[in-house]
């Protein structure tokens, strides 16, 4: 899809590709930890631990990746600079704040089941296809976006995110 005449990329703070793809990011980040933790031995102690770990980790990730955004604008803009020095706009920043918000905030929709249900194993369940669902989402999304058959693509985007968690915790991740 085109942005439309005369829009480059770096007058959006982000394309929708760019948001699609750190949704499903922080989706899998965050998959790591709910799907490591085993509901049949888990109790209060092991869910609030698996939390603390979900939600700083996407939340360090955000900022990793909101730099790595920032560093790549200013790398955009010295290939547009013949002599100035490259300098960050506004436009920039708003675009790594929404990075950064869009990795930490997509780690509740799955986490909050942890937080209201006291049985872990239906947490759990509740979590896990809640994660299911905004995988298909952010696979349908894609889809529409770059041209594909969106069905298919949620339902690919569901079993490639599945299979990237199971990697992750696989190596110990």
């Amino acid at each position: 899809m085109s942005n439309g005449p005369g829009v480059k990329k770096s007058d959006r703070p982000l394309e929708p590709v760019e948001r699609i793809s750190e949704a499903l990011f922080g989706l899998i980040m965050v998959l790591t930890f709910t799907s490591s933790i085993s509901a049949a031995e888990s109790g209060r102690s092991e869910v609030r631990t698996m939390l603390f770990g979900a939600f700083g980790c996407n939340l360090v990730w955000g900022v990793i990746d909101a730099v790595l955004y920032l560093m790549a604008c200013l790398a955009e803009r010295s290939k547009e600079a013949a002599a100035a020095r490259p300098r960050l706009t506004g436009t920039d920043w708003v675009g790594a704040v929404g990075i950064f918000l869009w990795v930490f905030l997509i780690t509740f929709p799955v986490a909050i089941p942890f937080i209201f249900v006291r049985d872990v194993r239906l947490a759990l369940r509740i979590s896990n296809g809640v994660a299911v669902a905004l995988l298909f989402v952010a696979g349908y999304a894609y889809g529409r976006t770059v041209g594909l058959r969106p069905g298919w693509t949620g339902l690919v985007m569901v079993l490639l995110g599945g299979a990237l968690v199971a990697a992750t915790i696989a190596l110990g991740g």
